[in-house]
């Protein structure tokens, strides 16, 4: 979908936010209904899933508005700074493996002289979950976008690192035991960290904080 004005990313947002949270549900109450024997392996799934919509959102919802800004048409000079570093991140990483005068001094004129452009954002790939969304990975992505990472501080060891540790362990084999209770925290706390990183894309982009 192309994400062209704030009614558009909201759409996908609702959208994106309302399919995965519905098969989330779904598995829960397979887990809630499945008989003792069957509930570990439930569990096991429903972690799985759980980690696999988290990461999805993250990285579509954020990709979603990083096309906005792209379509945008505004020039280097007026985006935000994270969404400049965003822009500039293929001039900084090859002037930093360069050994070359010429690339620092290309990157430096860039900075210097070329900011009144017309900005070139490459959505396509600008979220980078890394397979990995741990709290670490995922305060790179907030820096990135513009977003505060506060509401996930006190998330970041209980739920956020703690979903990733299992999902982590189930997908390469481990036997990992996951309780019902478990499940059920992990299950609540995902579904409102999702409804959290929605509502600040969302604001993001009515208040326009990719702007500058």
């Amino acid at each position: 979908m192309r994400i062209r004005s704030r009614g558009q990313l909201d759409c996908f947002l609702d959208d994106q936010a309302s399919w995965r949270k519905k098969e989330l549900t779904t598995l829960k109450f397979a887990v809630e209904t499945a008989r003792p024997a069957e509930q570990g392996v439930m569990t096991r799934a429903g972690v799985a899933l759980l980690y696999a919509h988290w990461e999805g959102f993250v990285k579509d919802a954020g990709t979603a508005y990083v096309q906005l800004v792209a379509r945008q048409g505004l020039n280097y000079e007026h985006l935000a700074p994270p969404f400049l570093a965003l822009a500039a991140r293929g001039r900084i990483v090859e002037a930093g493996k360069s050994q070359r005068a010429s690339a620092h001094s290309e990157l430096v004129s860039f900075f210097l002289h070329g900011l009144r452009e017309q900005a070139i954002l490459h959505w396509r790939g600008s979220v980078r979950t890394r397979s990995n969304l741990d709290f670490g990975v995922l305060r790179e992505i907030l820096m990135s976008l513009g977003l505060d990472d506060r509401p996930y501080v006190l998330k970041a060891r209980p739920v956020i690192d703690r979903l990733v540790r299992a999902r982590n362990g189930i997908a390469h084999g481990v036997g990992v035991r996951v309780d019902s209770g478990d499940y059920h925290v992990l299950h609540s706390e995902i579904v409102a960290l999702i409804d959290i990183f929605r509502d600040q894309i969302s604001d993001a982009a009515v208040r326009r904080q990719y702007h500058c």
